[in-house]
């Protein structure tokens, strides 16, 4: 995502606009810059060059809030249920091929949800929570056919 605006006036810029040395946002001109400096940047601008630069923050901002939005939008049509990988972990009879796939599903599942919701979030507790729940299960079934083979 190329920031096509100023970050203090919301002006259109140029490609060879000033930019913060630190984090990269561009401003029209050194007045913008430092008027923004004292509105905020100041607060937000080593975030801002920790999360990959400005065009990187604000593009993962935008993602955030993408997803934010879409989660909300299918939260009651999918109130309720669970995904397949999250019930084989809660089923009894679940083989250990069974696990490894719910394990193998999971696994990108609650990476993802860390990434883009945050560790605190309900869907991200509740992936790891599955994804604990089935390697769990898969290590006893292990333990348990190395048990009876022996």
């Amino acid at each position: 995502m190329i920031l096509t605006t100023c970050a203090a006036c919301a002006a259109p810029l140029a490609l060879d606009a000033p930019r913060c040395i630190r984090c990269r946002t561009r401003y029209c001109d050194s007045t913008c810059q430092h008027d923004h400096w004292r509105r905020g940047h100041k607060q937000i601008c080593k975030k801002i060059h920790r999360g990959g630069n400005a065009e990187k923050y604000h593009a993962d901002k935008k993602f955030k809030e993408a997803v934010a939005v879409a989660v909300e939008a299918c939260a009651d049509d999918t109130k309720g249920q669970k995904c397949y990988a999250n019930s084989l972990t809660d089923s009894a009879d679940a083989t250990i091929d069974d696990l490894v796939e719910a394990v193998e599903v999971l696994e990108p599942i609650a990476k993802s949800w860390k990434r883009v919701m945050g560790e605190r979030h309900p869907e991200t507790q509740s992936a790891r929570n599955s994804l604990e729940s089935a390697r769990e299960k898969l290590r006893h079934l292990r333990a348990a056919s190395v048990g009876n083979s022996a």
